[in-house]
């Protein structure tokens, strides 16, 4: 089992978020779950990469 690693995720917004996650489906995984005020619509984009290394993985909620 891998370790718990941080990633840094950007929404739609441009805002930016850290999540706690094994892996880069588990860190989109725990964003789509956290509650924030404006809701993720069907179609919105956002972004996932490791903190402090790696590049930007896109993703689009459908």
């Amino acid at each position: 089992m891998s370790a718990v690693e941080m990633y840094l995720v950007r929404g739609p917004d441009g805002r930016m978020s850290t999540v706690n996650a094994r892996s880069l489906d588990g860190a989109k995984r725990a964003y789509l779950e956290m509650p924030r005020k404006r809701k993720l619509k069907r179609g919105d984009n956002f972004s996932v990469k490791p903190r402090n290394h790696g590049d930007w993985t896109h993703y689009k909620v459908m």
